[in-house]
């Protein structure tokens, strides 16, 4: 009897650099709520422009808050893609 071949297709494994760790979601979480909050929260977008206390105070690290400040969002989709929380084909530049 010929041996089975197998039914399922086995699964490429991502790179480690693709892996995401728990520690870089957990960044790019804090990353996304805070600009989700300064979207809904005009007030406090004006004030991050000019002290970053209640940035800092959300968790972001400086290097989150140097991009969020330098207001291009293709270093934002690079920087997110890079802590492993997008992938190219989710990110569309404005």
């Amino acid at each position: 009897m010929p041996p089975r071949k197998p039914t399922k297709k086995p699964t490429a494994k991502k790179k480690k650099s693709q892996r995401s760790s728990p520690k870089r979601s957990a960044s790019a979480n804090k990353l996304i709520a805070f600009t989700m909050k300064m979207g809904m929260n005009p007030a406090l977008r004006d004030n991050f422009e000019r002290d970053d206390t209640e940035a800092k105070r959300a968790g972001l690290s400086d290097k989150d808050i140097a991009t969020l400040r330098s207001g291009d969002s293709r270093k934002l989709g690079k920087h997110l893609k890079m802590m492993g929380f997008l992938v190219d084909s989710e990110f569309e530049p404005i």
